[in-house]
């Protein structure tokens, strides 16, 4: 399965979701399969549940580049981290630009993840 949701449910057969996605790749991590570690984190670089969506990109973000710095911590492979650097770098410029765009310093306020909160669905946000 390695990134997938799930493969039984035709809902979610095929399906990503962070930080489970990351998790599940860095488990196998855990347990010796490094090849399927990196190859899960790799393929997880490119998906997202919304580009630009003030939804959960920081987040996602946040959790590709956390997942990479275990990969690296874990196996010593620079190689997937310089293979994805342009990506990583854009990511911090993201981060960047959000800081020094605001007041405080803080990244712009986003929901933490993909579902609606109670006040969404009940129209009150």
């Amino acid at each position: 399965m390695r990134w997938r949701y799930s493969l039984g449910s035709l809902v979610y057969h095929g399906s990503f979701y962070q930080p489970e996605s990351s998790d599940a790749v860095s488990t196998l991590g855990l347990f010796g399969f490094l090849e399927a570690y990196r190859d899960g984190l790799d393929a997880l670089v490119k998906m997202s549940k919304g580009a630009g969506s003030a939804r959960c990109s920081n987040w996602e973000r946040g959790e590709k580049l956390t997942h990479a710095a275990h990969y690296y911590h874990l196996t010593g492979d620079a190689t997937f981290v310089e293979k994805q650097t342009p990506t990583y770098v854009s990511y911090c410029r993201k981060f960047q630009r959000q800081i020094a765009a605001d007041p405080h310093g803080l990244l712009e306020k986003q929901r933490h993840g993909g579902a609606p909160s109670n006040k969404e669905l009940n129209g009150l946000a």
